[in-house]
């Protein structure tokens, strides 16, 4: 049997065509121009969540836009996520031909627009968060050149993961094992991973290197660190020169 032929050979990798700042820009008022969406990212804003509910609505927006580019292959094998991202996460059709990831910073741009941190698409503010958060993959197995994350971000996506029980039930059941214990495979695959995944993913922060988030956690969970809200976390973070901007 040959190598194309083996059933356990992984499937060829997905290569995408490019995605410009401005498609993105497109791509983020199309989906500010549809009421139920805009209320949507207006409720939830930069910190907020979205209903199983609004998730549909916006990926079908998504799924429009994609269809009337014509960034759409009937022939053409899905991307592959290892999950779902805990269902959190609106995504344009994965067997488009463009980066799923990449067209998703369009709707992280359309929640800081609907919070008001941002006031529109002409808003040279607007370019300047996507070109911060820009990337491309050559194809969905390929590595994203990364820049560092600030002590905001992490902070964010720290709190998120602390405020999800799951989440934070398992960081509390490792450290009782040590303070390097590792984390059970299962719980790895399909808690942990996922559910950090789909925060990245929520903040628009793909692109960013590794945000030491889960040691900062473990840190709280082991009583080296009071809280989130305390000095020593934020300093905690900003000593990892390695990974933090600020």
């Amino acid at each position: 049997m040959s190598p194309e032929s083996d059933e356990s050979s992984p499937p060829p990798e997905t290569m995408f065509e490019p995605t410009s700042i401005d498609e993105l820009l497109e791509l983020t008022a199309f989906l500010r121009a549809d009421e139920a969406a805009r209320q949507a990212f207006e409720r939830v804003g930069v910190h907020g969540d979205f209903t199983p509910e609004e998730v549909n609505v916006i990926a079908r927006m998504l799924a429009d836009f994609v269809a009337r580019r014509n960034w759409r292959a009937s022939d053409r094998k899905p991307t592959t996520f290892a999950h779902d991202f805990c269902g959190a996460v609106p995504f344009p059709p994965l067997d488009s031909t463009r980066d799923p990831l990449l067209l998703n910073l369009a709707v992280t741009l359309a929640r800081w627009i609907g919070d008001g941190a941002i006031s529109g698409v002409d808003d040279s503010e607007a370019r300047a968060f996507l070109e911060d958060r820009f990337f491309q993959r050559a194809g969905d197995r390929s590595g994203i050149l990364t820049t560092k994350a600030t002590a905001d971000e992490v902070m964010w996506m720290a709190r998120g993961l602390m405020a999800n029980s799951a989440y934070w039930d398992v960081v509390k059941e490792v450290v009782k094992r040590g303070e390097f214990a590792g984390i059970d495979d299962d719980l790895l695959r399909d808690v942990v991973t996922p559910l950090e995944d789909a925060i990245t993913a929520k903040y628009g922060l793909i692109n960013r290197g590794h945000l030491g988030v889960h040691s900062l956690l473990r840190a709280i969970a082991m009583g080296k660190i009071d809280s989130l809200e305390s000095p020593e976390a934020w300093e905690s973070i900003r000593a990892r020169k390695m990974f933090a901007r600020d």
